[in-house]
Parts: C-alpha cells; structure tokens; sequence
C-alpha cells in the first residue's frame, strides 16, 4: 500500500526508484526473523533453478529479437531480469509471464 502511495505523489521526475524502493523496504521488514536459516536451502533452490531460468529466458529474448519486438540491449536486459526473477521465484510464475507476453504480442498485431 505504501508503494502505491509514493506513486502517486507528483513529481516532475520519473525516478523509477522511489516505488521500487519503497516496496523493497517494505519486503524486507516483512522478512522473518529466521531468515538468515533458510538462507541456504534458498541459495541452494535458486543455483538449481538457473540452468531452467537462463535457458528459457535466453529463448525468449532471442525470440523478442528476432520478432524484431525490442533491441539487442531490451532482449539482453529482459533476459537478465527475467532470469533473476524464475530463478528468484521460482518456475510457477512463468505462466503469467506467459499469459502477459501472449496479449501484448496479440495487441501487435491487432487480434487481442
């Protein structure tokens, strides 16, 4: 909720920091106390995940590319960050992912 706020304070720049931070701030006071015991079971859940989050993610950037959809350096940072967030999050949000690349791309093409 507090993120939602800071966007809508006017300002004349677009900081594209403030409602991340915000939002940061608040996951992390959110964290359990024992989360520095966990730390590894993540660390390890997230190592095995990388090979599936750079392989999909490498995919579907080259596919964004070669659609002529976004630039070289869109399709290496949208590979970057959605790696990060599969191996992150885990696989279970991909379809979302999915579902909202699939009505853009549809919007483009004027069937969605």
């Amino acid at each position: 909720m507090l993120a939602a706020l800071v966007e809508t304070i006017p300002v004349r720049l677009d900081d594209n920091i403030s409602v991340p931070a915000t939002a940061g701030g608040g996951a992390v006071d959110r964290e359990p106390d024992d989360g520095r015991r966990r730390w590894p079971a993540r660390a390890a859940a997230i190592v095995a995940a990388l090979p599936w989050a750079i392989g999909v993610n490498a995919l579907t950037a080259w596919l964004g590319y070669r659609a002529r959809t976004v630039s070289r350096s869109g399709a290496i940072g949208g590979a970057l960050v959605g790696a990060i967030i599969y191996a992150g999050g885990g696989g279970g949000r991909v379809g979302a992912a999915a579902r909202h690349v699939r009505r853009r791309v549809g919007r483009r093409r004027g069937s969605a």
